[in-house]
């Protein structure tokens, strides 16, 4: 059925696949975005319940870890668009998702890696942000805020490789200093 927006119509097809908007005479085919989704948690309850979410919100490849060593494993054999990562995985002193986010981005620099945790400090935010992550959510999960992130991933993930690849053409020149000189007076006393 289709809605109207504005001057627009939005027509999905039954299997949802694929969408299209007429915009006066012209109609543009508009295919989902297919993603490949990690989700490392060592709560299984958690991981099959996300898991069976993201799959029924639309054509997904969904890979589940319980631990560091599985998700790396997964990391190597796949090219990851999307991973959720709880920060506490062994329940240990230390926050192994925290040490996986670095291996992600270290690894598989375009990933956009979500951090998940129960803690709400703005410590750990911040190390997470430092990590690598591109986002931090937290538990207990809902079904809005994961719908919220899966429409935020493609985005997110173009935005990296574009940085990515301003920041490789530029090379090594990329940090040179440079050194400002003016004729005039006034503005080279402004740069000193």
């Amino acid at each position: 059925m289709p809605s109207l927006v504005g001057s627009e119509m939005c027509i999905r097809d039954r299997n949802d696949s694929k969408a299209a908007f007429e915009l006066g005479k012209y109609r543009f085919n508009i295919l989902k975005v297919v993603m490949k989704v990690l989700i490392v948690d060592d709560e299984t309850l958690l991981r099959r319940t996300l898991q069976a979410h993201i799959e029924s919100s639309g054509i997904h490849f969904v890979y589940s870890a319980s631990n560091v060593a599985e998700a790396v494993e997964i990391i190597k054999n796949e090219i990851i668009d999307l991973a959720f990562i709880d920060l506490t995985l062994d329940d240990g002193p230390t926050r192994a998702g925290i040490d996986l986010l670095g291996i992600i981005r270290d690894t598989s620099p375009s990933t956009v890696a979500v951090a998940m945790t129960g803690y709400n400090e703005d410590a750990l935010v911040e190390q997470c942000l430092k990590a690598g992550a591109a986002d931090y959510i937290l538990k207990p999960l809902d079904a809005e805020m994961i719908q919220q992130t899966l429409r935020k991933a493609p985005i997110l993930h173009r935005l990296i490789r574009k940085s990515q690849n301003y920041k490789n053409q530029a090379g090594k020149d990329a940090l040179k200093q440079i050194e400002l000189k003016s004729k005039s007076k006034a503005f080279q006393a402004v740069i000193d």
